[in-house]
């Protein structure tokens, strides 16, 4: 049975549809066009008609591959779409259409008409425009935000530069994204792919990155924020292409980079967003890098880059409060002191003292266990904390002291091999109930330390134990 065209306009009413004809390939057929196709989800261009093939607009058709004809009479006869849209400015023409049309549901639009919904749809556009704008600009806030949130939350580069690539990601509405974070000789990476990412890509791929960003130190990459890539980079382990890039430089080193997979080329809003958020993720990782320096500088001394005495204290506190809840937990302090440091200074000079200070600390750092906490008190004067568990004797950390001073006194300063270096130290060790406050523990180890010297006669060990002392 056949529809009747009231059933065949319903159909297309429904399907939301709409065909159009373009009449004039001049300057208006131009304008109409590039308006038109920023809504090709719904609106169909079936061809555009001009009696001059190299016309503006039939030139553009063709490479949007929108078919083009020479035959307008012909062209509009078998046009079995919905609207006819005449920018030739030829009232002729407007009435030969009208003659050749086969169907009178099919609209003509033309004159001013035709000038009317030009300017209609481009102010909807521009609205469009706009809104798309502003949409893009909250995403970038949300990026930018994001990532200084990692900042603040204490996370490391790795979870910074992933959330970025996520926010990057979705602001760009790329295909694929994928971060590559280069760490010695290995390449960690990770992103938003439609297959699962090895946590690390073959060994050697760094290096081969390295090779294929070397060019970038020598331009002024540095200084720019993403680039398109004339050859676009293989990753092979993932088996894909990546058009565009955001490298990351340390110090004019490429410590990461960020790999995106465009959708061709991107527009200047989205080139305004993607410059913003790469600057700001830089100068995230800069701020990041700075935090770490400055974290280091206030729990490290300088000169021998074992914990500070404001960290000491801290930690102190801290380990005492955890022995005491302990059942049967023991917390060592060490207090030592280098032997006749003045003379030293005085007689080879401050740039010796130095040198003998750092590898007095290097010597008791490598002799203390992993988990021991190790600082400079102040001047010639170090303190450890060594906590032990139930099962531990009062002798172990005594043993841990003979060891230092033993290898202490095997030190030998490279620029003045007949310097003889000693230590003195005092040491206490307290179970879990004898603990009171981590100033009381020091306290004893002071005194310790003080018997060692004043009344042992310095470079031995003097301890003291719940129940009874110990010298060497």
């Amino acid at each position: 049975m056949e529809e009747s065209p009231e059933e065949l306009a319903s159909i297309k009413k429904n399907k939301h549809d709409v065909h159009i004809l373009i009449i004039g390939g001049g300057q208006g057929g131009m304008a109409i066009l590039d308006v038109f196709r920023g809504y090709q989800e719904w609106l169909y261009i079936d061809g555009i008609v001009d009696i001059k093939p190299d016309a503006p607009a039939m030139c553009a058709a063709r490479a949007y591959h929108i078919p083009t004809h020479t035959d307008s009479k012909t062209t509009v006869q078998q046009f079995d779409g919905d609207i006819i849209v005449d920018v030739t400015g030829d009232k002729h023409v407007t009435k030969d259409i009208k003659t050749w049309r086969q169907n009178e549901h099919i609209e003509i639009i033309a004159n001013n008409s035709a000038r009317l919904v030009f300017d209609l749809v481009c102010r909807q556009r521009s609205d469009e425009n706009k809104i798309h704008t502003q949409d893009l600009r909250l995403q970038l806030l949300d990026c930018m935000l994001d990532i200084s949130l990692r900042l603040e939350q204490h996370k490391n580069t790795t979870e910074i530069l992933e959330q970025a690539i996520k926010s990057m990601h979705s602001c760009l509405m790329a295909r694929k994204s994928l971060a590559l974070i280069l760490e010695d000789n290995r390449c960690q990476c990770f992103g938003i792919i439609d297959r699962k990412i090895p946590k690390y890509l073959p060994h050697g791929f760094a290096a081969e990155l390295h090779h294929q960003f070397y060019d970038f130190e020598k331009r002024d990459i540095l200084h720019r924020h993403f680039e398109y890539l004339d050859t676009p980079i293989h990753v092979p382990i993932i088996d894909d292409d990546f058009d565009l890039v955001i490298p990351l430089f340390k110090h004019s080193t490429l410590i990461a980079v960020l790999l995106i997979q465009s959708k061709g080329q991107i527009s200047e809003q989205t080139s305004t967003m993607l410059t913003m958020a790469a600057s700001h993720l830089r100068l995230t990782i800069e701020a990041y890098e700075s935090h770490q320096q400055l974290e280091a500088q206030a729990i490290n001394d300088v000169l021998t880059d074992s914990y500070n005495r404001r960290y000491f204290e801290i930690r102190l506190e801290q380990e005492v409060a955890r022995i005491k809840r302990l059942a049967q937990g023991q917390l060592s302090c060490m207090f030592f002191d280098l032997d006749n440091f003045k003379p030293i200074n005085d007689t080879y000079g401050h740039h010796i003292g130095d040198a003998v200070l750092k590898s007095i600390a290097v010597t008791i750092n490598h002799t203390l266990r992993g988990y021991d906490i190790f600082a400079r008190y102040g001047g010639d004067e170090f303190v450890a904390l060594l906590p032990f568990d139930k099962n531990a004797s009062h002798h172990t950390a005594y043993d841990i002291a003979s060891r230092i001073l033993k290898n202490v006194q095997n030190i030998q300063i490279e620029i003045c091999p007949d310097l003889q270096l000693s230590l003195s130290i005092g040491l206490v060790t307290l179970t879990s109930e004898q603990l009171t406050t981590g100033k009381a523990l020091v306290q004893l180890a002071d005194q310790a330390l003080y018997q060692a010297k004043r009344e042992k006669g310095k470079g031995c060990v003097h301890a003291i134990t719940p129940n009874k002392a110990l010298t060497n």
